[in-house]
């Protein structure tokens, strides 16, 4: 695609940063600052990483930047856990960490020398600029190198299917920006095509509105399903929204109806997995299927789904059993962990899990295997929420539509799910809970 770049003196600003709008000239003296005092070549050890902690949006977007220009990697976790950062700390000798009060000081300093013009040119494509883990829903977070040249062309993708290369919208992201949604959305589109972004990563359905009422128009909001389900609990005064792109997890239909008339705007879907990032859109309420970007190609072999994707040299297998449709076009069927064979019967763990939440009563719940996928002879788990319900209520409404294989034991009624900060439920979190209900005799 077209690797054209406009000048940031062109762009107008950057950033809305506690109260107040950046331009480029100060957010590159934020980014020569973190090189001289933080970054430079005598105080990290040759070629060691940065691990990027950061939760302000502008905070991450400045370390980032200025890794880059120091060709050093930055490292994402999926969670900030003690023990994930201590396995990626023993991973990677030498790593520099950088959190928010580390360069809180210099991003409030508005008098910066001027340094380096910013161009996406001044970074080569085949550097790896970042790490990007998985989130380790089915499983421990696997590492996804990323190299310059694949971010560049995922974002060129984005900006040529939602029609965005003659705006300058601001994005405002519910998403962290370690996440590779809220990574490629909210931090690649400034540096790549001088999207303004704000810094706060809002989370309650009035912080939103406030961020969006904080920028100028056109607005895009990244968010995912979880986000946009409590933003229904707001019935007026949201700001004229130009879209919203929604990712991390299937966004239910009445949700996307529902949110699109109090909104009044269009729900993007964005399909994508750490493997690759972004690579394919739809909008709910007007189709099921999945529209892949124009230079990407799919195909099934084995019952595996692999990507083509131009600036990868290797072929991708996606972690999702999918469909192909009309060409440039398929369905998603689950997830490959989703489908499971106990006692010679094969079986989906969306579909239990759609089965429990049919049930009146029933807020939320998830179904999972507390084990660890090696054993052919398990049971299911599941946590449900359902405030009223007994046990016994809820086991007999459910034997009536599943198979006495697939009825999950232990089975719990908990009073929420234990979701991450994008809407996610890491396997992890999940053995946790189930633990934690068990010991404390909870109906299980």
């Amino acid at each position: 695609m077209d690797r054209k770049i406009n000048k940031s003196d062109s762009r107008g600003y950057i950033a809305r940063y506690k109260g107040s709008f950046l331009d480029w000239k100060t957010f590159e003296g934020h980014v020569g600052r973190v090189r001289k005092t933080i970054l430079c070549t005598n105080a990290l050890i040759e070629n060691a990483k940065v691990l990027n902690l950061c939760a302000d949006r502008y905070h991450f977007l400045v370390v980032f930047t200025a890794s880059m220009l120091e060709n050093r990697t930055t490292v994402m976790p999926s969670n900030r856990s003690d023990g994930e950062l201590a396995r990626m700390v023993e991973a990677n000798p030498g790593i520099k960490k950088v959190r928010d009060t580390d360069i809180e000081q210099i991003c409030q300093n508005s008098e910066v020398a001027d340094t380096i013009q910013w161009s996406s040119d001044l970074i080569q494509d085949s550097m790896v600029v970042a790490e990007v883990f998985t989130s380790g829903s089915t499983g421990n977070p696997r590492s996804n190198p990323k190299t310059w040249g694949q971010l560049v062309n995922g974002i060129k993708q984005v900006y040529a299917r939602f029609d965005l290369n003659n705006t300058m919208p601001s994005i405002i992201a519910t998403v962290p920006p370690q996440h590779m949604f809220g990574f490629e959305m909210s931090i690649l589109m400034p540096l790549v095509s001088g999207a303004c972004i704000h810094h706060a990563q809002p989370f309650y359905p009035l912080d939103i509105q406030h961020a969006l009422a904080d920028m100028p128009s056109p607005r895009v909001l990244i968010t995912t399903p979880i986000h946009l389900k409590a933003c229904l609990t707001v019935e007026t005064d949201w700001p004229d929204v130009s879209f919203i792109m929604s990712a991390t997890a299937p966004l239910p239909h009445n949700v996307a109806e529902e949110a699109e008339d109090k909104i009044n705007t269009e729900i993007k879907e964005v399909y994508g997995c750490s493997e690759v990032g972004a690579i394919a859109t739809r909008q709910m309420t007007k189709s099921y299927d999945w529209e892949l970007f124009s230079d990407y190609r799919l195909s099934i072999e084995e019952d595996k789904a692999l990507l083509q994707v131009p600036a990868c040299e290797k072929t991708i297998e996606l972690p999702d059993k999918l469909e192909i449709k009309l060409e440039g076009y398929f369905s998603l069927i689950g997830r490959t962990s989703d489908l499971i064979k106990i006692g010679g019967k094969r079986g989906s763990i969306s579909e239990i899990i759609t089965h429990i939440k049919s049930i009146e009563g029933v807020s939320d719940a998830v179904v999972f295997r507390p084990d660890d996928g090696n054993n052919d002879r398990f049971r299911l788990a599941a946590l449900v929420v359902a405030p009223k319900l007994t046990l016994e209520q809820l086991r007999g409404s459910l034997v009536k539509d599943i198979d006495p294989v697939f009825m999950p034991r232990p089975l719990c009624i908990v009073s929420e799910l234990p979701y991450n900060s994008v809407g996610k439920l890491p396997i992890k979190s999940l053995l946790e809970n189930l633990k934690k209900y068990k010991s404390e005799s909870k109906l299980c």
